[in-house]
């Protein structure tokens, strides 16, 4: 695009320059200064549609002002010797011990060295308004403010290499430079075409022209290159996944993706859901504990829970959060029974279970040693433990219910049932969903039973739920719908990574206990502020589809106009070649239109 434009300018002024210099009757040479009037109008018309762009454009840096005012403009420093310093922002290098206090935004990437008691609202990450409680060698980010307690970290990242800083120079500039290589290719092809055909006309021209005439070869070849400039072409896809990436923001999800597959997502055929987190709260409860015979006394009983306690802490997955808390109830401020608890070699096991070896010592005793398995049925089946269901009431078999099974050398210990609640914007999206032509599925890794009752409940036809699948097993399932055409999966992160990475497009729905770096793997993230975060998925399709259909609109009015104005610029049916000047303004014109069309993206109500 600026090749054609550079050389388009450069021939016109040689020609300017050219005509300006006349030779006299009597062979002497004067200056013609109006030839060269037209250079300004000339470069003015050129630089006019980038002028434009910057100022459709400018309302998109306005929107994503409030993103960049959650950095500080002068932030407070300590060196080696604990003296303290107030630097403009720009002045901060990784390294630096940075003192945020109560109220204050955290101006850089960190760790922290040093807090007594700090709670950190990171809101612009996940969309939580929940506040996360820090410690020394916890990460922090900028943008983050300390709601309670201040706070002394270490600068990792700076500036623009700060993830906020990432996310802004996404949303103003809309990096697409690798997202569309065949657009790239064809336009680097139609560039090198059509200086080609402009050095044939200069070469070709003055054969038929007479000796004065070769200067109008210079107009004519000015004209063609600036005429077939394909600005309107390279702006489309630019400028309309910023205003996408912006609009997206407004009704709450956060797009860090490409051009290629917000398209994938506008194409999609296919949707799938996780079902834990996502079309549920994934809020779970234990319900029900049932032990087996030969640990139903209360003090093999609170063995177990110690062991639950001790392998499932620290784990954000639903299921281990809710035995965790069960346990922790269970149990109160000290045990009942003084046996001393080993919980050790805890290996855990993605989206399945845990193993772990338990020792038990009692005081006056000896020790007892157990392997400890937990997990879903199909875990602890696998090995060949065999399972009974029995004690667990039959209600609780199904409905929003899963069962975790705890197995101690080989042999079933106990069965827990956990419930969780359907989302109450669940149904209507996938109404919605369906109206847009979608088909709806659902992968979890939950039991069928649990599995049946949450897609009758939220209209999920039989023939697509697929439980029981492991991450791995979830991946091939929708690999399988990828032949078929583009497929969106939904999920919550705590085991959907690999679908996440397959699907044409994937969506995170974003949770409080969500760590600060766990929904940038998907290409759209819900942000959790509202209590019906799925409803926006319908929009992001609507808004994905105008982007698209948009985009189609742009390249149709930049290849009709490019086609055009070369057969123009070539006199083809006798048609007056125009001047540089006009040429260039066509070109403006045609960028314009491009430009105002796209601003359409995120503007009116989607439907």
């Amino acid at each position: 695009m600026a090749t054609l434009a550079s050389l388009g300018i450069m021939l016109a002024l040689i020609q300017a320059v050219a005509d300006s210099l006349q030779t006299g009757i009597n062979r002497s040479y004067r200056m013609d200064l109006k030839s060269l009037e037209a250079i300004p109008i000339l470069s003015t018309s050129v630089l006019g549609g980038r002028l434009l762009k910057t100022i459709l454009s400018r309302r998109d840096r306005v929107f994503a002002s409030p993103l960049s005012s959650l950095v500080p403009a002068i932030t407070m420093v300590c060196n080696k010797t604990d003296e303290h310093a107030s630097i403009p922002i720009d002045l901060l290098s990784p390294c630096d011990s940075v003192i945020v206090s109560q109220g204050e935004h955290i101006p850089c990437d960190g760790v922290v060295e040093s807090t007594a008691s700090a709670l950190i609202l990171e809101t612009w990450i996940n969309g939580s308004l929940e506040p996360r409680t820090v410690k020394r060698n916890d990460a922090v980010y900028a943008g983050g403010q300390v709601q309670q307690g201040s706070l002394v970290c270490r600068a990792t990242a700076c500036g623009r290499s700060t993830r906020l800083g990432e996310l802004l120079t996404s949303v103003v500039t809309a990096e697409l430079a690798n997202s569309e290589p065949q657009l790239h290719r064809a336009t680097s092809w139609f560039s090198s075409a059509v200086i080609l055909l402009a050095i044939t006309l200069l070469t070709v021209y003055p054969v038929f022209a007479n000796e004065t005439c070769w200067i109008d070869g210079l107009g004519r070849a000015s004209a063609l290159l600036l005429a077939a400039c394909p600005c309107s072409l390279s702006l489309s896809i630019p400028t309309c996944k910023l205003l996408a990436t912006v609009g997206a923001l407004k009704f709450g999800v956060r797009l860090l993706t490409t051009y290629a597959r917000l398209r994938s997502a506008a194409s999609a055929q296919t949707i799938f859901f996780d079902k834990t987190g996502t079309l549920t709260h994934g809020d779970l409860k234990v319900i029900h504990a049932s032990f087996s015979k030969e640990w139903e006394t209360l003090e093999k009983q609170e063995i177990l829970w110690r062991a639950v306690h001790e392998v499932e802490a620290g784990i954000t997955h639903p299921v281990a959060r809710a035995l965790f808390q069960e346990s922790y109830s269970k149990l109160g401020e000290k045990p009942v029974y003084l046996s001393t608890i080993l919980v050790s070699e805890i290996k855990y096991e993605l989206g399945r279970g845990a193993q772990a070896v338990v020792t038990a010592t009692q005081p006056g005793s000896g020790s007892t040693t157990w392997k400890l398995a937990i997990g879903s049925r199909t875990y602890i089946e696998s090995p060949g433990v065999s399972v009974d269901l029995s004690q667990t009431p039959v209600k609780m078999r199904t409905g929003v219910t899963t069962t975790v099974v705890l197995a101690m050398d080989g042999k079933q210990a106990a069965v827990f049932a956990l419930e969780d609640t359907v989302r109450s914007d669940a149904q209507n999206v996938i109404s919605q969903l369906k109206e847009l032509g979608l088909t709806i599925g659902m992968i979890t890794g939950d039991n069928a039973a649990s599995a049946t009752s949450v897609a009758r409940e939220v209209g999920i036809d039989s023939d697509m739920i697929f439980a029981n699948a492991l991450p791995e097993e979830k991946s091939c399932i929708l690999a399988r719908f990828l032949q078929r055409g583009p497929a969106i999966y939904v999920g919550d992160n705590y085991n959907d990574l690999l679908c996440f990475a397959s699907a044409s497009f994937s969506i995170c729905v974003a949770s409080s206990e969500m760590q600060s770096i766990d929904s940038d793997c998907a290409d759209g993230t819900l942000m959790i502020s509202e209590a019906s975060p799925l409803s926006r998925i319908p929009l992001m399709i609507l808004l994905a589809r105008r982007m698209r259909r948009i985009v189609t609109q742009n390249h149709c009015w930049a290849v009709v106009y490019n086609i055009l104005s070369v057969a123009c610029v070539l006199g083809v049916g006798g048609i007056p070649p125009p001047s540089p000047v006009w040429s260039s303004i066509g070109m403006g014109f045609s960028s314009v239109v491009v430009l105002w069309n796209s601003s359409r993206v995120d503007e009116g109500r989607l439907s």
